[in-house]
């Protein structure tokens, strides 16, 4: 997880998911579930401390590749 660079991809968000490091899981922990809006509204907290995004009620809608 890290901040958006160049492209459009997670518009409008300022903050993306590394293609390398994202995968789909069963189980994750409580701490990094949240909204894309809460995680925006407390980036900096969000990557130096959580670094990982995994929310529990996601579904996964289309998938492009940007790499």
């Amino acid at each position: 997880m890290g901040r958006c660079g160049a492209g459009d991809h997670n518009t409008p968000y300022d903050w993306h998911l590394d293609p390398e490091e994202t995968e789909i899981a069963d189980v994750t922990i409580e701490l990094c579930d949240s909204s894309p809006v809460y995680v925006q509204e407390h980036l900096d907290e969000w990557i130096e401390t959580v670094g990982r995004y995994c929310p529990w009620g996601a579904e996964l809608v289309s998938l492009r590749d940007f790499r």
